[in-house]
């Protein structure tokens, strides 16, 4: 791991236009509009904590069906398994903090 950088393998992800993600193999496809737009949500928070209450109303809205919170965990663990589909243990990319998540980015 590289001094600065809290996970092993480098990822760069380009929001401007279509969200692409690229890692250390190529690019990374993230399939589902609600995981592309709470990728790119978290993306946007440049490496700060984003409540899960924030997450909820930019998937859903005003509207958030009973089931949001639920849902919302299985599109991060989709996007997890996407960023890192080879991690053995705890996520270190896409990272569950507090009462949100948060990405692990380089400032850079």
């Amino acid at each position: 791991m590289a001094p600065g950088r809290p996970y092993s393998e480098p990822v760069d992800f380009s929001v401007l236009g279509p969200l692409r993600v690229e890692g250390p193999r190529g690019a990374i496809e993230i399939r589902g509009a609600k995981e592309r737009l709470l990728l790119a949500r978290l993306v946007a928070a440049g490496g700060h904590l984003v409540p899960s209450s924030v997450l909820v109303a930019t998937l859903w809205g005003d509207e958030p069906p009973a089931s949001a919170a639920k849902s919302l965990q299985t599109f991060v663990l989709r996007v997890r398994n996407a960023l890192e589909p080879d991690r053995h243990g705890s996520p270190t990319l896409l990272i569950t903090e507090g009462p949100g998540y948060r990405l692990a980015l380089d400032p850079t």
